[in-house]
């Protein structure tokens, strides 16, 4: 059985923080508005989102703020739709790195 991830109130909060930031990047704000549309909801996340948010789990320049509204995305994609999720070298903690590789590796069961 397929386990149904949702946005947390908590995230969600957060979310609307960054919607309505006059300075949050484009990217932010297109995370920020698909966690906010998986709140309460079965909604799964686009493979377009899902790859939007891996390219930001990748880079280097994301904020922690923005990679924790990307990590969100990606752990309610349904299938996952990311091609490569490569997260070595990024500003992830050690904690972070194993969680979103058992998230990653769960998904491609």
């Amino acid at each position: 059985m397929t386990k149904k991830e949702k946005t947390s109130e908590k995230l969600a909060s957060h979310s609307s923080k960054v919607m309505r930031d006059p300075y949050a990047t484009k990217t932010a704000k297109s995370l920020a508005g698909s966690a906010l549309s998986q709140t309460r909801t079965d909604k799964k996340t686009s493979s377009k989102v899902a790859t939007k948010a891996s390219e930001v789990m990748n880079d280097k320049r994301s904020s922690k703020s923005s990679k924790s509204l990307a990590g969100s995305v990606l752990s309610q994609a349904g299938s996952f739709p990311v091609k490569s999720f490569p997260i070595y070298g990024s500003s992830l903690t050690k904690a972070e790195r194993s969680s979103a590789v058992r998230k990653v590796a769960s998904k491609k069961k």
